[in-house]
Formats: C-alpha cells, sequence, structure tokens
C-alpha cells in the first residue's frame, strides 16, 4: 500500500497542499471549518501527521531545551526545591510552545548509556548546580546555547543565581541576633569526591562546589561579627538525605557542648535535622533552634514552621529559559533572597 502523503489529503479535502500543512503545523491560522475538512480526510486515509524526524530536518529545531544535571532525573524531581526550578523552567517552556527534558548525571558523559551531553536532541541547554570546567567545555562543543544556574560563575557563561553568601549571612544573623554562640552548621556536599562528615574549618576554602563554598564563607563572615572563629561552627558534610543528616545530628548534639542552634544549608537538611531532634528528645526551638535554607513550600507547614532563606527557585528556572530562548536580554542575573521567620528560631535560653 503506498505511502499517504500530505499532497494526498489535500486532493482529497479540496484544499491546497499549503492549507493541509497550516492544520497541521499552524492550527491557529486555519479556520475550524477547515481544520476539520482536512483532518476528516487525514482520517479516512489513515495520515497522522508529518514525521517528527522531517519537520526537524526542516526547520533546523527539536523544539526542546534540556536541563542539565549532575544528579539523576529522580532526584532533581523527588527535591523540593528542584521541582519549584523545574516549574518555572517548564512555565518558560510553555510561553514559548516547547518541550522541556532533563539529562540526568550528565557529568558521567559517554560513559553512561541513554541520554548524555553528546546525544540529547536540544535546542539549548540549562546547566543546574555544575561547578567543573569539563562539563562547561563539553556544551560548547555541541555549538548550542546554554545558560547555567546554582553553578560557578566563569567568563563566557550567562548565569541565573542569588548571591549566596550575603543570604548565608542573613541566615545566621537569624541566630546570632539572637543570642545562640554555639551554632552548628549542616553543609551541603563540598565536592563531588569524597563522603559525608565533619569539615575541617580548612577545607571552605578548597569546597570546589561555589555554591557551598560561599554558604560557609556567608555563614563565617556573619559569625565573625559576634567573636566566633571558624573552629568555633563545628561543621558536617551531609547528602541531603536522612543517613547523612542523621549522623551529622548525632555528631553536634553529641559533643561535649552541643549546639544550641544549627543551620542547615537547605530546608530538606533542616526538616530532617527537625526530626533526628526530635527523635533524640529536643524540643525545637526550645532546646535546639535551626534555620534552612531555599524557602520550599513544605517548610511553612513543619512542627515548628521554618525559619528560612526563601530563594526565588521557579523564576531562577524561568529565567534561565527565558535567556536561552531570547525572550529576556542576555547577563547575569542575581535575583533577590530573604528570610523567613518562623517558629523554628527563638532566643536562646528561652
Amino acid at each position: 500500500m503506498a505511502k499517504v502523503r500530505l499532497k494526498d489529503v489535500a486532493a482529497v479535502a479540496g484544499v491546497s497542499q499549503g492549507t493541509a500543512s497550516n492544520v497541521f503545523n499552524r492550527p491557529e491560522t486555519v479556520t475550524p471549518e477547515l481544520r476539520t475538512l482536512v483532518l476528516d480526510a487525514a482520517a479516512r486515509l489513515g495520515y497522522t501527521g508529518p514525521q517528527p524526524v522531517a519537520r526537524m530536518l526542516r526547520s533546523g529545531k527539536v523544539g526542546l531545551v534540556a536541563l542539565l544535571t549532575d544528579e539523576s532525573a529522580a532526584d532533581v524531581i523527588s527535591d523540593a526545591y528542584g521541582r519549584r526550578l523545574l516549574a518555572g523552567a517548564a512555565r518558560a517552556c510553555d510561553a514559548a510552545g516547547i518541550g522541556l527534558t532533563i539529562v540526568g548525571d550528565a557529568a558521567k558523559g559517554e560513559t553512561r548509556s541513554g541520554w548524555s551531553v553528546e546525544t540529547a536532541l536540544a535546542d539549548g541547554f540549562v546547566l543546574y548546580c555544575f561547578a567543573e570546567d569539563e562539563i562547561f567545555e563539553r556544551v560548547r562543543r555541541r555549538n548550542l546555547p546554554f545558560v547555567g544556574i546554582d553553578g560557578g560563575r566563569r567568563a563566557g557563561v550567562v548565569s541565573v543565581g542569588i548571591d549566596d553568601e550575603v543570604a548565608a549571612a542573613e541566615a545566621m544573623k537569624t541566630l546570632t541576633g539572637v543570642g545562640h554562640r554555639r551554632i552548628g552548621i549542616l553543609s551541603m556536599e563540598l565536592s563531588g569526591e569524597g563522603g559525608g562528615g565533619p569539615v575541617d574549618p580548612d577545607e571552605q576554602f578548597s569546597a570546589t562546589y561555589e555554591t557551598t563554598q560561599l554558604r560557609l564563607k556567608g555563614y563565617r563572615r556573619e559569625a565573625a561579627a559576634v567573636g566566633l572563629e571558624p573552629q568555633d561552627l563545628p561543621t558536617f558534610q551531609t547528602f541531603k538525605d536522612e543517613a547523612s543528616v542523621a549522623n551529622g545530628v548525632a555528631w553536634l548534639m553529641d559533643r561535649p557542648e552541643p549546639p544550641t542552634a544549627i543551620a542547615a544549608m537547605s530546608d530538606v537538611i533542616a526538616m530532617i535535622a527537625v526530626s533526628q531532634l526530635k527523635a533524640r528528645g529536643y524540643g525545637v526551638p526550645d532546646d535546639v533552634s535551626v534555620v534552612g535554607f531555599d524557602g520550599v513550600p513544605e517548610g511553612a507547614y513543619l512542627d515548628p514552621p521554618l525559619t528560612t532563606v526563601a530563594q526565588p527557585a521557579e523564576e531562577k528556572g524561568e529565567a534561565a529559559v527565558e535567556i536561552l530562548l531570547g525572550t529576556r536580554v542576555s547577563q547575569n542575573l542575581v535575583l533577590p533572597a530573604k528570610v523567613i521567620s518562623r517558629r523554628s528560631v527563638a532566643p536562646k535560653g528561652r
């Protein structure tokens, strides 16, 4: 049986091939009556529409933006902050009439099966939380536009983010400002190597993940304003999961002088920490105050509601895609972050 072509549909419908093409490719330009006429003819002939590959070859466009991440796609979607960032990116893609896909574990490159930087079909890339130069070089070799989110600042790369150092300093100020001086830090990963555990004060300066480094710097800068040295802020590296945060809480609270407050580098870490503190018999905030970072909606429903640094995750994703597509001025964008004070922080010795 001969393959049905668009010109066959046009002939049966009694319209030009251009009109038939518009029904499938630009339906808003065709009257409802003509659309019905052409689609009925296509159904009778068994024609399902232009082949996506052929359309891509003609236009030179795939109609997709790819978000590259060093985590698995499942990890990004399951993370409260990641979901909000994806929602913003998806909103910008919806407005542009294109799709959004995720390339997880992107740093593994050509050694992994499936999507990779080298094989992903996309018109451009959003790089989420990358610090290594190697990934940027691999993306450049694709000769496609790209924008970074929450990664290291580097020459020639347009980025979207917040001032993590200033935001972390504000988080620390919520604790020092109400009298806390014994303060522990539950950190995100410092680099892609090694396991979680206690962080030597000097390790801050060797962290390859710039977001972590800047937040540590902000915590310590504000603590210094009340006379605290880096060694006065016991720090534990976590992976934002139950096991590592539980280990961090145990390490902090089993110290000879346990902290009266904890600064957590993400809301996910903070919420797990609150659960672990309660399991160990501590009241929050009566015994231990906790401040998070990110402003995820779930924090407002915690018991007690979580004090946090709210950052505009959805706007980050939306802005990155808009810059990528040229609908927003292409420049480095620093978005505002602010402290939301809730009941997980109380004055020392209340």
